[in-house]
């Protein structure tokens, strides 16, 4: 569940689309999204329906820690978008703010985190 307020348009990395970004000042190291159990969920086998399979392998992620299944966000935090140098850092279920961010910065993550 994302923790501050944000709001998505056309990100400014080439090809990516859709972006999340900050309405707020962000200070480091604030929680901006964190596992919610109840709202955010794990889908534990890939659905069979192609639909529904393609939704959860272009929206959700396997942890890297090994755990079963696929985080499914349930907000906009799906829009994060990759980067290799991003905006924020992910620690299993939560993602911080990697320094100060000003209103209107995208906010990214580096995929290979989580």
């Amino acid at each position: 569940m994302l923790r501050i307020p944000t709001y998505l348009a056309e990100s400014k990395i080439p090809g990516a689309g859709l972006g999340l970004f900050c309405r707020e000042f962000v200070s480091a190291g604030t929680t901006i999204w964190a596992f919610h159990a109840g709202f955010d969920y794990i889908v534990d086998d890939l659905p069979q329906d192609e639909i529904l399979r393609n939704f959860v392998l272009k929206y959700g992620y396997r942890p890297i820690t090994g755990e079963k299944g696929w985080v499914m966000c349930a907000d906009d935090a799906r829009f994060f978008n990759h980067s290799d140098h991003p905006t924020c850092l992910d620690f299993g279920p939560h993602t911080t703010a990697r320094h100060d961010l000003a209103p209107g910065t995208e906010l990214t993550s580096d995929y290979r985190s989580f």
